[in-house]
């Protein structure tokens, strides 16, 4: 279910709305674009869209709940989530592409047709475009960040009788946070962060200096303790964003101290049916530091961000690196005793 919706006059280009299906996007590969864009291609052959599918923590996922509709944003053209539903049994077995055809488009996940290919018409964000190559619609929608909204917000699922029935929990909630750090001041927009000089790379979590800038770790004292705070810097929602397991420990030595992310908690009615609600939100909130006292005699901090449940993945992979990595540290020095008190 994709919840965006066009912002006010802009044209329509997704219509999705109660859209339960894959994108009507034409066949075509990224590879006929190479020749006329080849910095576009080059810097999207590298990004996380283009691995939205073959990356080991989202197949550990659809491992996990192989729900068709998990296709439809990773693999949204027809023939890609096609492809892979067909193979559905073996990629839950296998968690590998492996088992689908090196030909199939399955394979190229988010690619240049998912946002610019609607009909026969390229859209670009840029008026008073022209090409000999292909006609071109000039879809200022492009550029605002509601057109990110509809595969990075949606509906969680509950099974009832077997079958998925969506409910009213949201679970990822990018597009929300965005919207509520716009109303508290923030100016900005999803391409501006993410596709620097309109770069097709769409810098994010798994870009290791990127995230790394985006967070702050410093340590103060307070009523004769220290307090670690830990705040994100120039984040536009919600740090960590995105799928649901991601999140950061802040860590005293080696004791795990406080937790930054969202909890789920699963349930099961009277009848038997499985549900999985949001139970808690730690997640670093623009605007907000988060301070915590950490235990006397502590030497070091740090901060490590994890990219799914611990044990979902291996860690490493051919397509991600290890996920658990470290974004920031810093040594305390041993205090000096405080001054004994003087009685009169």
């Amino acid at each position: 279910m994709l919840l965006s919706t066009p912002a006010a006059g802009a044209d329509p280009l997704w219509g999705f709305g109660d859209f339960l299906g894959p994108a009507p996007v034409p066949h075509v590969s990224a590879e006929t674009c190479e020749a006329c864009h080849t910095e576009q291609h080059e810097a999207w052959s590298q990004s996380r869209h283009r691995g939205s599918v073959d990356n080991p923590v989202y197949l550990a996922g659809f491992a996990a709940e192989p729900h068709a509709r998990c296709m439809y944003c990773h693999a949204p053209g027809p023939e890609q989530s096609k492809a892979l539903l067909r193979q559905r049994a073996t990629l839950v077995r296998e968690r590998s592409l492996a088992s689908v055809p090196k030909t199939s488009l399955a394979h190229e996940g988010i690619s240049c047709v998912t946002c610019h290919l609607r009909g026969e018409e390229v859209l670009t964000p840029n008026a008073g475009t022209t090409s000999d190559a292909h006609p071109l619609r000039h879809a200022p929608a492009m550029a605002e960040s509601s057109f990110c909204a509809s595969c990075h917000e949606f509906l969680g699922h509950d099974v009832v009788d077997g079958r998925t029935v969506l409910n009213e929990e949201r679970l990822q909630t990018t597009w929300s946070e965005w919207t509520a750090w716009r109303a508290r001041g923030g100016e900005g927009t999803c391409q501006g962060c993410h596709m620097p000089g309109k770069a097709h790379t769409f810098r994010g979590a798994y870009d290791l200096d990127y995230l790394r800038g985006a967070l702050s770790l410093r340590v103060e004292p307070a009523r004769g303790r220290l307090v670690a705070v830990v705040e994100s810097r120039g984040v536009g929602h919600s740090f960590p964003t995105g799928d649901v397991f991601r999140h950061l420990w802040l860590w005293a030595d080696d004791r795990p101290v406080a937790r930054f992310g969202q909890t789920f908690s699963l349930s099961f009615s009277e009848e038997g049916q499985a549900r999985l609600r949001r139970s808690a939100d730690t997640s670093l909130k623009p605007f907000e530091p988060a301070r915590v006292e950490l235990p006397a005699g502590t030497r070091r901090v740090r901060v490590t961000y994890h990219y799914a449940r611990d044990g979902e993945v291996p860690e490493s992979g051919p397509e991600a690196p290890g996920h658990i990595v470290e974004l920031a540290a810093l040594d305390i020095p041993p205090s000096t005793p405080p001054a004994p008190r003087r009685t009169r």
